[in-house]
C-alpha cells in the first residue's frame, strides 16, 4: 500500500472518532511505515478540536510529524509525550527530508547532532534504508567527504503560516521564467528574419547566376551561328568557346576558328 492509500484510509477511520480514540488513532498513524504526510489529517475539524481538551498532545503530535524535526521534539519533549522507537525513526526520517530541502551538501557531523546519532555506520544505515530506498530523498554517500550530496527531496507538509511566503515564491519564480520566455521568443525572431533574409538573397543570387547563364548561351549561339557552327553542343562546349572567343579579343586577335575540320 502506498503513502496514498495509507492516508486515505486514516482519513476515513478518524472521521468516526473523537477524544481518546482519535488520539490513538494519531499515535498509530505517527508511526506508521511509509506514512510521511499528514496534513490532510490535520485538517480534520474533529482533529483540530483536539487542541481544546484533555487530549492536545495528540494534536501537537500530530503537528509536529506533518512541520517538524527531532530537535523540535527535544525542546519540548514533554508538549508531546514519549515517543515510541517508530515514532521517534520516522521523526529522523522527516528531519532529514527537511534538511534536504535547504542544503544541498550534508555534512555527517551534522547530521548526527540533528538526528541525536552516534556512529557514522548508523547514520549510513538510516540513510540508505529508510530515507533513499524509502523515497523520502535521492542522493549520493560520500564516505570520504564524509557527507551526503542531495539530488532530490520529499516536500513536506505546509504550515498555514507559511503559504504566504510560497506563494511570493511561486509568483517570483513564475515572472522569472516568463522574462526568460519573452528573451527566447525575441531571439527566435531574430533567427527566422535573419533566416528570411538569407533565402531572399540566396533566390536573388540564383535567378542572376540563371540569367548569366541564359545570356552565355545567347551569346554564343549567336557567335556559332555567325561563323556556321552545328548549334548541338552542351553547355560546357559553350563555355569553353566564351572562354577562347574572350581571350582571344583580350590578345588584339581576330576569333578564332571553330570550325571542325571534317
Amino acid at each position: 500500500m502506498n503513502s496514498n492509500d495509507k492516508i486515505e484510509q486514516y482519513l476515513l477511520l478518524a472521521k468516526g472518532l473523537r477524544g481518546l480514540a482519535l488520539g490513538d488513532l494519531i499515535t498509530k498513524a505517527t508511526a506508521e511505515p511509509g506514512l510521511f504526510t499528514f496534513g490532510e489529517l490535520l485538517m480534520l475539524p474533529q482533529v483540530q478540536q483536539l487542541g481544546d481538551g484533555e487530549h492536545a498532545a495528540a494534536l501537537s503530535l500530530l503537528q509536529l510529524f506533518a512541520y517538524g524535526t527531532l530537535a523540535d521534539y527535544q525542546a519540548s519533549s514533554s508538549k508531546y509525550g514519549s515517543l515510541s522507537d517508530p515514532q521517534k525513526r520516522k521523526l529522523q526520517i522527516l528531519t532529514v527530508a527537511s534538511l534536504a530541502v535547504s542544503r544541498r551538501t550534508l555534512p555527517y557531523a551534522d547530521l548526527q547532532r540533528e538526528l541525536g546519532i552516534d556512529t557514522v555506520r548508523q547514520l549510513e544505515d538510516l540513510l540508505i534504508t529508510d530515507c533513499i530506498y524509502g523515497g523520502v530523498v535521492r542522493g549520493r554517500l560520500d564516505q570520504r567527504a564524509r557527507c551526503f550530496h542531495v539530488e532530490d527531496a520529499m516536500m513536506r507538509d505546509v504550515q498555514p503560516e507559511n503559504l504566504n511566503t510560497i506563494v511570493l515564491s511561486l509568483s517570483d519564480w513564475l515572472s522569472n521564467a516568463r522574462r526568460v520566455l519573452n528573451g527566447i521568443d525575441a531571439q527566435l525572431e531574430t533567427v527566422v528574419a535573419s533566416t528570411a533574409a538569407i533565402e531572399k538573397h540566396r533566390a536573388a543570387l540564383d535567378a542572376a547566376v540563371e540569367l548569366g547563364r541564359v545570356d552565355m548561351r545567347s551569346i554564343i549561339e549567336n557567335r556559332a551561328a555567325q561563323e556556321g557552327t552545328a548549334m548541338a553542343m552542351d553547355e560546357g562546349d559553350m563555355v569553353s568557346m566564351l572562354q577562347g572567343f574572350t581571350e582571344g579579343e583580350g590578345r588584339g586577335a581576330g576569333p578564332r576558328n571553330t570550325k571542325r575540320r571534317r
